[in-house]
């Protein structure tokens, strides 16, 4: 028999996925049920302790253009229709997905406010890869002020996609907008999609298809006729409005989040160009997957579970503006290191900022050596790039494709792959904060990309990926317009290979590999220098990275000190074993079970459920 009403069986119906994505939050949607003891300490003080089911409403709510969009609002339990503060999600995904992160307030007594985007799911309109979300997201919540329950007040929370609606929602800067809780998401759209002047294949693609269907072949046109950093990214960008923001943050990255660069780019502009009242006031946790979920089994004390309350807390903190953590500090992140079960590092770290490092130069030799010594022998290596063959993607910062830490060993040996290590560490080496390669390089082709990966290779022989990097050498100087490449002549150009904490143990090795593919994660280069929609013919490049004296291309790194990072004692994920988390995950479950009326757990029993999605 069917219990509650319609809807929240369809809400359930997405809790084993949003369990293995980022998701997660919505475990913690419910307080805790009179029959039900909350696991100590889990929930803040003053948390309420509602029964039965929420309020809901649903709404075709007229946007200025009169396009509708579908838009549900679900008032807090036991709670009077009145001055009372929203909590809006706007989202691609559907109702019944991470919109959902928005009723995890609702237990505060918050009203949640969940939308679907113009052009998805069961609003009006066409997707438009938010060029309209900034005015959809201020008509929204100038209407929300307007209701007779409302106080005036809106925050907005948001994972993913619906970060991304948050993070551009400062661009018109609502009135109204006091706080933000964003989620694995970016400030920074054309450097999302087009990394080092890269079509970023697999993301824009698959993510497209997938989340738009009717539309995905035409956006992705749009991408491509855009791969140069026009105003068309304007919209998808923080750049120029940064002092706009006058509210105070959480931010929730990942150091193998698809997000990464762009959400510690825009931390750093919020905590440093915004409003003077709310300068240095913003809050990041960084933890070491983000939407890279499949990458947990290589941390220790990180569950799924273990990571979520902190940043959860913290917003609620934040938008009930009170302070119930106060030892924890402008940035708290995860300091990785090896998985092997004495290695140092794999441990939690708060902070008043990152660390200043010493920035480390290990230059790339002839004999494939990587040292702290620039090299004197004039000396260069060249290779053969094919691009009907290119390198397969392994691991890294993907979404749909394997993502993480993963053995590139089985990708290493190939004839264009280039590869430089400094052999067995005598100490370990600490890193925090931004990657770079610098390479000289020269080719016969007009066009052609430039790769780097920087991995820890395990006494074992295992090579697992830190950081990788592209540059597009079309794009190398300016991203407004492209410049072809002159056979012969050498270039010097840098590769982001975004931010890190990691600690190469001792007896570890470190290794950059220089290539010129690693797709699908990025396109391949055809190496004829033809716009993406042409394509034209594809074509052999010889390529060349140069390193002497005149030309020494090198590997920057952030190196700091282990003091530099102390072990942060009482944070929930160190402090709690992994059966007491477990214990709490159940617990929230097991809530929701009670809270939605029955979840639905796919002809599952309800421990063949745990088992699934609790291991």
């Amino acid at each position: 028999a069917s219990r509650g009403p319609p809807g929240y069986h369809r809400r359930a119906m997405a809790m084993r996925a949003a369990l293995a994505a980022v998701a997660a939050f919505v475990l913690v949607v419910g307080a805790a049920a009179a029959d039900l003891p909350v696991p100590v300490g889990m929930l803040p003080p003053g948390t309420v302790a509602p029964t039965g089911l929420r309020d809901s409403q649903t709404i075709m709510l007229p946007m200025r253009d009169g396009v509708k969009l579908h838009t549900v609002v679900d008032f807090p339990l036991n709670t009077p229709k009145q001055n009372l503060t929203a909590i809006i999600d706007r989202s691609p995904y559907g109702m019944y997905a991470i919109e959902m992160i928005a009723d995890i307030y609702t237990m505060w007594g918050f009203v949640a406010v969940r939308q679907d985007m113009r052009g998805t799911h069961q609003s009006e309109g066409n997707f438009t890869i938010w060029h309209k979300s900034a005015d959809d997201a201020f008509d929204t919540i100038a209407w929300i002020a307007q209701q007779p329950w409302s106080n005036g007040q809106v925050f907005s929370t948001g994972a993913s996609a619906d970060g991304l609606a948050s993070f551009v929602m400062l661009q018109d800067s609502p009135k109204w907008l006091k706080a933000q809780f964003i989620i694995f998401a970016s400030g920074r759209g054309y450097e999302v999609a087009m990394p080092g002047g890269a079509f970023r294949e697999a993301l824009d693609v698959l993510w497209l298809n997938s989340t738009v269907p009717t539309q995905g072949n035409q956006l992705i046109h749009t991408l491509k006729e855009h791969e140069a950093h026009d105003e068309w990214w304007a919209p998808l960008s923080g750049y120029g409005n940064w002092q706009k923001v006058d509210w105070p943050t959480v931010m929730f990255a990942g150091w193998y989040d698809i997000f990464l660069d762009g959400h510690l780019v825009s931390f750093e502009a919020f905590q440093k160009q915004s409003n003077p009242a709310v300068r240095g006031k913003h809050k990041l946790v960084v933890d070491p997957l983000g939407h890279c979920q499949s990458g947990s089994k290589y941390f220790k004390n990180n569950l799924i579970a273990g990571r979520v309350p902190l940043p959860i807390f913290l917003s609620t903190d934040l938008f009930k503006g009170i302070q119930t953590h106060k030892d924890i500090k402008a940035v708290t992140f995860y300091v990785m290191g090896p998985t092997d079960a004495w290695a140092r590092g794999n441990y939690w770290t708060t902070l008043d900022d990152f660390p200043t490092p010493t920035r480390t130069s290990y230059y790339l030799n002839a004999d494939g050596a990587l040292t702290t010594t620039p090299p004197t022998a004039a000396a260069d290596v060249t290779y053969l790039y094919d691009p009907s063959n290119p390198v397969p993607t392994v691991g890294g910062n993907n979404l749909k494709l394997h993502c993480g830490p993963l053995d590139q060993s089985p990708v290493e040996n190939r004839t264009d792959v280039m590869k430089f290590e400094t052999g067995p560490l005598a100490d370990d080496l600490w890193v925090t904060g931004q990657l770079q390669v610098t390479l000289y390089v020269s080719s016969n082709a007009t066009d052609t990309d430039f790769t780097a990966k920087l991995t820890d290779v395990y006494p074992t022989g295992e090579s697992r990926l830190i950081q990788d990097g592209i540059r597009r050498m079309r794009w190398r100087d300016d991203t407004l317009k492209p410049e072809p490449m002159t056979p012969g002549q050498v270039y010097e150009v840098t590769l982001e290979l975004w931010n890190t904490s990691y600690v190469f143990n001792k007896g570890h090795s470190m290794r950059l590999s220089v290539s010129s593919s690693n797709y699908p994660r990025f396109s391949a280069n055809r190496n004829n220098g033809l716009p993406l929609l042409t394509e034209g013919p594809l074509l052999l490049a010889e390529n060349t990275v140069h390193i002497d004296a005149a030309h020494p291309s090198h590997l920057t790194l952030p190196v700091i000190q282990p003091t530099d990072v102390p072990q942060h004692s009482v944070f929930w994920a160190t402090e709690k074993s992994e059966q007491e988390k477990l214990d709490e995950t159940r617990w929230m479950i097991e809530y929701l079970d009670r809270a939605t009326g029955g979840l639905n757990y796919n002809e599952q029993t309800k421990e063949e459920y745990f088992a699934a999605n609790l291991a």
